[in-house]
């Protein structure tokens, strides 16, 4: 029995790239307000080092981030798509959104941008600076494969290094990514069927290069996912996400414990080797103009009251 789960519904990141025209009807409900912007380069006096700033980034349409994280330059890396940067051309044929990646200074200042993708529809999920100093990006492609997994190696410039879509018999939905102390990368999601069905809780392992060690699925009858992955000391992966095949109820909290190889033990009889096939993409990358907008923003702190209770819910160990 499967379930709407992930990002949200309706405009969860896959079904918005397989039905487009849903969520533009869906947009159009909202308005956006324009106001004087900065350029992205400009000093902003009020956005100082270590204190706290919000700000706007985006054109005339509509853009979102999906990940963040602070750089080790005490910057900050975000990824997701942009509907405003695409050429009159693209949207003559259609294409409605680009991976968007943007490196910020610690002001919140724009310290460069780019765009990438292809003739169609693609999106970034997650990014992870590596050890190099550049950033491996996941996502979703229509541009290289209806549907593919998508992961973009970049250098510290947002300057791409190598670029690979994969593909299988199911849609591969991808929310987390790291680097491994082997400088491949491990990732992790969910698989989404072609047809109406349930979904397992999926993980990937890259080589440095972007080749596949190894790839399983993860799961029971009903809906299964995966949102967040990490190494661990002992080479293997701790993982969670949630079941809905497995636990007391509806959806449960799912934790995973992985060897080096993705493997549990033999008597976990959900997990199953699966099979991705990958090849080099193309995508251009471009440079993009986006406004930052900063407002003072006077938020009034008010004590609250939560009630703190302790819970007695046993782990359900379903092996070994």
């Amino acid at each position: 029995m499967s379930k709407v789960t992930g990002k949200g519904f309706p405009l969860s990141p896959v079904t918005c790239l397989l039905f487009p025209a849903f969520c533009l009807l869906f947009s159009a409900s909202q308005f956006f307000t324009a106001i004087p912007s900065l350029s992205a380069s400009d000093p902003e006096p009020s956005m100082v080092q270590g204190d706290g700033w919000a700000a706007t980034y985006g054109g005339a349409n509509t853009d979102r981030a999906y990940s963040i994280q602070e750089t080790r330059d005490s910057g900050y890396i975000v990824a997701g798509w942009t509907d405003s940067f695409a050429t009159v051309e693209d949207k003559i044929k259609g294409k409605d959104r680009d991976v968007w990646i943007l490196k910020l200074k610690p002001d919140g200042a724009v310290e460069w941008q780019k765009t990438y993708g292809g003739a169609n529809g693609d999106e970034a999920y997650c990014v992870q600076q590596t050890g190099d100093g550049g950033y491996i990006v996941a996502g979703l492609t229509l541009s290289f494969g209806a549907g593919s997994l998508w992961v973009l190696k970049l250098g510290a410039d947002g300057s791409v290094e190598w670029q690979k879509a994969y593909w299988g018999e199911n849609v591969k939905v991808v929310e987390s990514i790291q680097e491994t102390r082997d400088g491949g990368y491990i990732m992790a999601g969910k698989t989404v069927p072609f047809a109406p069905g349930s979904s397992d809780l999926w993980v990937s392992k890259l080589r440095a290069d972007g080749t596949v060690e190894w790839e399983k699925t993860y799961g029971g009858e009903k809906w299964d996912e995966a949102h967040s992955i990490h190494e661990t000391r002992d080479g293997g992966y701790i993982v969670a996400g949630e079941t809905w095949s497995f636990g007391a109820g509806e959806g449960d909290i799912w934790v995973l414990k992985l060897r080096p190889d993705g493997s549990i033990v033999p008597s976990c009889d959900f997990v199953r080797d699966a099979s991705i096939s990958g090849k080099d993409s193309t995508a251009t990358g471009s440079t993009t103009s986006a406004t930052r907008i900063t407002r003072d923003i006077n938020v009034i702190p008010i004590d609250t009251s939560a009630t703190v209770r302790d819970t007695n819910v046993p782990a359900r160990i379903l092996c070994p």
